[in-house]
């Protein structure tokens, strides 16, 4: 009986030992995605810990991992200047678009491209799931989808289109298998 209890607590001790080293991994992890978005960002103190928290709160509801939502927390933070719920709202949107497409979607460009049509932050969320119908309706890629809206942004928004309009406008000319990039040179000679 006691060389049972024996085998049992060290069982346990062996269980209690291998938790703790995955635990200290984790706290690696989050250090390490901490520290990346304190240089990426620029935030410090309670900003960096509320930024730190929203990656949490993305992780616990969606597959990505917090590696990728730290990087897309980053960029849309520096893109959109969002944070709390607007922050993990989007970072989420992104990281199951990513997730779902395979591809990563340029946050730069959309912020650059939302902006380029008068948008800001608010409109950000609406104009990506504009994007995403889009590129589903044509199988144009994201990102070229989103280059081409960015591209033509200035001309469409001369000939008074705005966001959806330009997306429709460069969804339709795919469609009927004319270049969208080379679309922007025509608009603006």
């Amino acid at each position: 009986s006691s060389v049972l209890a024996a085998g049992g607590l060290a069982t346990i001790a062996t269980g209690a030992i291998v938790v703790t080293a995955e635990l200290y991994k984790v706290g690696e992890r989050f250090d390490a995605i901490t520290d990346s978005m304190a240089v990426n960002t620029g935030k410090m103190g309670a900003d960096l810990d509320a930024l730190k928290n929203s990656v949490m709160n993305v992780g616990a509801v969606t597959a990505s991992s917090f590696e990728e939502i730290g990087k897309i927390a980053e960029q849309v933070t520096r893109g959109f200047g969002l944070a709390g719920q607007p922050l993990e709202e989007l970072t989420k949107q992104i990281a199951d678009l990513n997730r779902m497409t395979g591809d990563t979607l340029n946050i730069r460009q959309l912020s650059q491209a939302v902006r380029a049509f008068g948008g800001d932050a608010t409109s950000a969320s609406d104009d990506l799931d504009m994007l995403k119908v889009a590129t589903e309706n044509t199988l144009l890629p994201l990102n070229e989808l989103l280059t081409a809206v960015t591209n033509a942004g200035p001309a469409a928004a001369t000939l008074g289109l705005d966001f959806e309009e330009t997306t429709n406008l460069m969804s339709k000319l795919d469609a009927a298998g004319i270049n969208v990039n080379s679309t922007y040179a025509a608009l603006t000679s």
